[in-house]
């Protein structure tokens, strides 16, 4: 069997503490030829000197330093720099399965597919031990199987870093990341997923995210605003982007979807934060329409309760997450 060469794409930002457990993950994969594409973005810690003595002892190591442009940029240079067959992300603080490349290869070489998605894992663990997979569960289906059943699908295909590209097909479609923002993988998700003449999606847990570091960035309200703010503006797009594409049963689902993560972020933000109050005008703007969009009795219970009492219903969002007590009205998951 031709074994053509795939370039595995990992950005790094003071990434030190993690970066060696990465790429050990991917230098063990039991498809051996790979090209192993490290930018190093600007790092102020030890990062380009943990790439560099990485390369020295594989030469499957390519590594490169730039100045600080950020994930989206930095994953868009990684494709231009790449040279395999197929491309895959890995984010360097995370790590994958042994047979992440080549369970995720022969499953594109069998189906004949554009893309290939794994299953994944969010966890804490430094050292999680992936389950052999002797057998694997996936299905092929149609870019428009996936549309349609978006919010069932939604989780795994909204990331960049579970996935398997043809090269090829990646670049002649023009696919790249919005340079300077957050949440990047929203943005192009279902862009890219409507591309594909066929994709695969494997149940099996190949990719392991990494969540045991928390960071500051939360807690600095200048950053907390403009995450807010891209995360709202692409999820916007993408509703709109159903609607104009005709698929208008996800289209109000997401419409719906979208109440909630303005009561979230009004919650959640600061009482000085412009992306709060233009949460709560877009929530009364769209609530007579959103409301037509949902059978659900304790959907339309809560969406009037926050039109007439909004800073009622912040101080209960409060109070019930600084016990850990999750509200099941303003249950959400990323994208």
């Amino acid at each position: 069997m031709n074994n053509p060469l795939i370039s595995v794409i990992v950005p790094a930002y003071n990434a030190s503490k993690f970066l060696r457990r990465c790429i050990t993950s991917i230098e063990n994969q039991y498809y051996r030829n790979l090209e192993i594409i490290i930018i190093d973005d600007g790092s102020t810690d030890e990062t380009l000197s943990i790439c560099e003595s990485l390369a020295n002892k594989d030469n499957r190591i390519r590594v490169f330093h730039q100045e600080n442009v950020g994930l989206s940029e930095t994953r868009n240079r990684g494709v231009r720099y790449s040279e395999g067959e197929f491309i895959a992300f890995v984010d360097a603080d995370d790590y994958v399965s042994s047979d992440y490349i080549s369970v995720m290869y022969e499953t594109a070489l069998n189906d004949n597919s554009d893309l290939v998605i794994c299953n994944m894992i969010f966890g804490f663990d430094d050292s999680y031990k992936f389950k052999k997979n002797e057998h694997v569960v996936k299905r092929c289906m149609s870019a428009k199987d996936i549309l349609l059943r978006w919010i069932e699908y939604k989780f795994v295909v909204t990331y960049a870093w579970n996935k398997l590209y043809r090269r090829e097909w990646y670049i002649v479609n023009g696919f790249e990341f919005p340079k300077g923002s957050y949440y990047e993988d929203l943005a192009i998700a279902h862009i890219v997923v409507s591309k594909a003449k066929k994709i695969s999606i494997i149940d099996n847990r190949l990719y392991y995210y990494y969540q045991g570091e928390a960071t500051s960035i939360t807690h600095d309200k200048n950053i907390l605003e403009k995450r807010t703010k891209d995360w709202l503006g692409f999820l916007e797009e993408r509703e709109y982007w159903f609607r104009v594409h005709g698929y208008i049963d996800v289209y109000k689902k997401l419409h719906v979807k979208m109440q909630k993560y303005y009561i979230v972020f009004f919650c959640i933000l600061g009482k000085d934060s412009l992306t709060k109050a233009l949460a709560l005008q877009k929530f009364r703007n769209n609530y007579n329409e959103v409301l037509d969009m949902t059978d659900s009795v304790s959907d339309k219970f809560f969406f009037k309760m926050f039109l007439h009492l909004p800073y009622v219903v912040r101080s209960i969002y409060v109070f019930f997450s600084k016990v850990g007590i999750p509200i099941k009205a303003l249950k959400t998951i990323h994208g």
